[in-house]
């Protein structure tokens, strides 16, 4: 990793040019340690350079990284996404099929129980009917009997007396 430190709330100012100036009256004497890398860096200022190039690259490779890994999480995160959007939607088809299945079928149930109920009331009218057209049969048949037997009467009361009148004189012929 680069010496960068890497947060969340980093703030972002504009880049900033540096520039570096050597200084003509520098002590090229050096008396420590502290002074040699002074010293040193004051005679190549391209390794300074070189140094800052190599870390700028540096650093831009670790951004580039970062932002690829970035897009491959969220290409992995919208896919998983996206799955689970399919699966939901698929669940929500499967079960609005089941229902318009259900529904259907109730709605057949409901057909069914229904004509049934209307043919069985039908039914019951039509017997209904029959009976009362039976019993007015069966009143006019009572009537035409008694109209019969009371138009009859008479004639029948002769044929009963002629009848008996036969058999009395057959009877008294052969049994003086």
């Amino acid at each position: 990793m680069s010496r960068v430190i890497k947060k969340s709330n980093l703030h972002l100012t504009e880049p900033r040019l540096l520039s570096v100036e050597t200084a003509g009256d520098v002590d090229l004497n050096p008396s420590n340690k502290d002074s040699k890398q002074i010293q040193k860096n004051l005679l190549n200022p391209n390794d300074d350079i070189n140094e800052l190039k190599s870390e700028t690259d540096k650093i831009i490779m670790e951004t580039e990284q970062m932002v690829l890994d970035l897009l491959h999480q969220a290409r992995s995160e919208a896919r998983e996404t996206l799955d689970a959007a399919q699966d939901e939607a698929e669940l929500i088809r499967s079960k609005a099929l089941e229902e318009a299945r259900e529904i259907t079928e109730q709605a057949r149930q409901s057909g069914y129980e229904e004509g049934l109920r209307q043919a069985q009331e039908a039914i019951e009218a039509d017997r209904q009917l029959a009976i009362l057209q039976s019993q007015e049969i069966l009143l006019e048949a009572n009537r035409m009997k008694m109209a019969m037997f009371e138009s009859s009467e008479s004639d029948m009361v002769r044929l009963s007396l002629a009848i008996a009148k036969r058999v009395i004189a057959t009877e008294l012929k052969t049994n003086p």
